[in-house]
């Protein structure tokens, strides 16, 4: 499996096509069954970190 995601998934080709593939499943329901409607769930959740944590760029305690 390893292989499989560094040496075929990354080929350009291959990740243009699965850079688009979850725009064209939307695509084929929205064409199935139009929006009526479209709703935002705003998450207020804190999910704190610490020290240069990765992904630590917004700290609501800041």
């Amino acid at each position: 499996m390893g292989r499989f995601e560094t040496e075929i998934l990354t080929q350009p080709q291959n990740l243009k096509a699965l850079m688009n593939q979850p725009g064209q499943w939307v695509d084929k329901i929205h064409n199935r069954k139009p929006v009526k409607e479209i709703i935002l769930d705003m998450d207020s959740s804190d999910s704190p970190t610490f020290a240069r944590q990765e992904g630590s760029a917004y700290n609501s305690h800041n």
